[in-house]
């Protein structure tokens, strides 16, 4: 009993401590940076995809806008052909 008294009024290592207090963290900065990455990420998703909605919805009135020039240059390109 003697020694055990004996090794139990020392005092522990504190590095085992510090070590682990170092790699939580570690852990939690590389979680916070992963976070805010994956937000920018999600948030440009987001931007081209409102992007892309805009563009898809100006092309069918483009769209038509060409075909009218395209109508009316034809028209005008033309020579009537006489019976």
């Amino acid at each position: 009993m003697a020694l055990l008294e004996k090794t139990r009024r020392w005092p522990r290592p504190r590095w085992p401590t510090r070590w682990a207090c170092r790699g939580t963290k570690a852990r939690l900065a590389k979680l916070k940076d992963e976070k805010f990455l994956l937000q920018e990420g999600l948030g440009l998703q987001i931007k081209d995809t409102f992007l892309g909605l805009n563009a898809a919805q100006k092309s069918p009135q483009a769209t038509f806008d060409a075909m009218k020039a395209a109508t009316e240059n034809r028209e005008l390109n033309t020579v009537p052909v006489k019976k």
